[in-house]
């Protein structure tokens, strides 16, 4: 690599992801006949060959044109070796081009990147350990990024065409990715969502501050008591992390049926079955939906039921499936607040044409739990856990927080009734 990229040829911009260089798209499409015949380097001849380069600070960034407040230093000699030639082939064709290179730099550095975000060719942010920032790398231009992401998307099954100008995929590993083109857009735009390295238990996830020690146990006696619970919370504040610490506490002889649209939950447990949607094809047909996939998991004798994430109408079939025996089921859920919540619900039953008491009445039964988490300055933390209950003789849907005692041996545990809380330790 080091004989590939050349050396920083001054600071990065502000922010970037150090030790990552800028390489020339396309250098090898062009030198591949002559790298693969043994040529041991390639000669620079002014205005003809782009060679490689690094970040290089060039004044502050040009008003309103979206141009990268960097320049492009020239370089005399490239020395290309075959196996490294072969290697950013490999890129081109089946990886994700120049941004690999960006992925091999964070494991480097021991970054997990979560989030990749192509704005420009020249404009392109990772999100690290939860902050999202810019790095010093260049995909050439507009073309170049039109192709990587119709690439990225057909090789998945998807199309990216005029006539389909937005489009999300995701591939076997739980890698997201979604294009978006003109007339969308001024420019292709390109999304990529990461899924975590690591598959931290709760004991981890306490380490690194996502939650204290009390209310740790009383997550662990949530799940033994086979509470129904939503996981509720900003983009990127770890719903899915800790869903899946959750089912790792799972007894091991209970069956979990996993549903996504993405692979994205693998927890440490002896007996998960997953099941994914599948998109419509070119004519429209052959879409198979999350309340199908429930219909059919309910035919596999689960023992709890896991929706990856509820964001539509399918809402109604989970509800149902609770409510008829399926307890302990789990789910994610995008949401500001845990106020927020009820009405998130009441919304997706709506879609589904249910009422607003219905939803209410159901949902309190089925999901007695919901756990909060937000994201401040880069760190992530349950804001809290609260109970849901139907309140007033309108039969409003309310969250009630539960107060959980830090102190030793002065847990909490949920009474009975809906959203009370009876306190240990205390005579």
């Amino acid at each position: 690599m080091e004989e590939v990229i050349a050396e920083i040829d001054g600071a990065p911009p502000p922010g970037a992801l150090p030790g990552s260089s800028r390489v020339a798209p396309g250098l090898l499409s062009r030198f591949m006949p002559r790298v693969l015949s043994g040529t041991p380097s390639l000669r620079r001849k002014p205005g003809k060959l782009p060679g490689v380069f690094t970040a290089h600070p060039a004044g502050p960034r040009a008003a309103g044109r979206g141009t990268a407040p960097w320049s492009y230093p020239s370089v005399e000699h490239v020395p290309v070796d075959r196996e490294l030639a072969l290697r950013y082939l490999g890129s081109e064709l089946y990886g994700f081009g120049a941004l690999d290179l960006l992925l091999e730099a964070g494991e480097k550095l021991g970054a997990a990147i979560t989030d990749i975000y192509v704005n420009s060719p020249c404009d392109i942010w990772a999100g690290i350990g939860g902050e999202v920032r810019p790095v010093a790398l260049s995909l050439g231009n507009e073309q170049r990024v039109r192709a990587l992401a119709e690439r990225l998307i057909r090789r998945r099954g998807g199309q990216l065409d005029t006539a389909h100008p937005a489009a999300d995929v995701s591939d076997e590993v739980g890698r997201r990715i979604h294009a978006i083109i003109p007339p969308l857009s001024e420019r292709t735009r390109l999304s990529i969502r990461l899924p975590a390295r690591e598959r931290p238990g709760l004991n981890r996830l306490v380490s690194v501050g996502l939650c204290d020690a009390a209310t740790a146990d009383y997550l662990r006696r949530m799940v033994a008591e086979r509470r129904g619970f939503v996981i509720s919370g900003g983009t990127g504040t770890g719903k899915t992390t800790l869903l899946n610490a959750l089912l790792g506490l799972c007894e091991p002889a209970e069956r979990i049926v996993i549903l996504e649209d993405t692979p994205e939950l693998a927890p440490e447990h002896e007996q998960v079955v997953a099941l994914r949607t599948r998109a419509a094809n070119s004519e429209g047909a052959g879409a198979i939906g999350l309340g199908e996939l429930i219909v059919q998991a309910l035919r596999m004798g689960p023992d709890r039921l896991v929706v990856g994430e509820c964001r539509g109408a399918e809402v109604v079939h989970l509800l149902t499936a609770m409510n008829t025996g399926h307890r302990g089921a789990g789910t994610t859920l995008h949401a500001n607040s845990a106020e927020a919540v009820p009405r998130r619900l009441i919304a997706l039953g709506a879609l589904a044409g249910l009422d607003y008491r219905t939803v209410a009445l159901h949902t309190v039964t089925a999901f007695e739990r919901i756990i909060h988490l937000e994201q401040q300055g880069g760190r992530r933390r349950i804001e809290g856990v609260y109970s849901l209950h139907v309140e007033g003789p309108e039969e409003r849907l309310r969250v009630r927080r539960i107060p959980i005692n830090p102190e030793p041996g002065r847990g909490v545990a949920p009474s009975e009734s809906a959203g009370g809380v009876r306190e240990r330790g205390r005579t």
